[in-house]
């Protein structure tokens, strides 16, 4: 979320239809106040370039075409930075209107679960979802690769006791 929040157009590669992922969105506080800026990553795994699909690419383009004066990829009506917040309230929105509840996890957390699981159907190693995802090494993906097993051991009984 953070990382997607501080992508510029600068960020995307479209000749060799790649994204850099070199920043991320945070939040300083300073005495009373805060304020929402873009940092750096303190740590070189999180620095990255990732393949974009044709498909993402198209959907940049239409973004791009709706935020011309921006130079962020999401930005609020104004042209600047997108709260966290905002993002998460109109995840949770959009998964209510479809039917997906989030009650033990939060929206980015359900979105994360999604990804890393469409990514590892794929084929992907997890040495290469771990990288996509920004993770200093795998341990990161055996949460999902614990998760997996069970349900696959749930799905497994009851199509034993069917």
């Amino acid at each position: 979320n953070d990382e997607m929040l501080a992508l510029t157009w600068d960020d995307v590669d479209w000749d060799n239809k790649t994204i850099a992922i070199t920043k991320k969105l945070e939040y300083r506080k300073d005495d009373q106040a805060g304020i929402w800026a873009v940092d750096y990553p303190k740590k070189n795994h999180a620095n990255r370039i990732l393949p974009l699909t044709n498909d993402a690419l198209e959907v940049l383009k239409k973004l791009r075409e709706l935020n011309e004066e921006s130079k962020y990829v999401v930005c609020n009506e104004k042209g600047g930075l997108v709260r966290r917040s905002t993002v998460s309230h109109t995840l949770k929105n959009v998964f209510k209107t479809v039917g997906i509840e989030c009650k033990k996890c939060t929206t980015m957390d359900y979105l994360t679960d999604y990804i890393v699981n469409k990514l590892l159907d794929s084929g992907l190693k997890t040495e290469t979802v771990a990288y996509y995802l920004g993770l200093a090494d795998t341990r990161g993906i055996e949460k999902y690769l614990d998760k997996r097993d069970k349900i696959a051991a749930i799905e497994h009984c009851k199509a034993v006791n069917d």
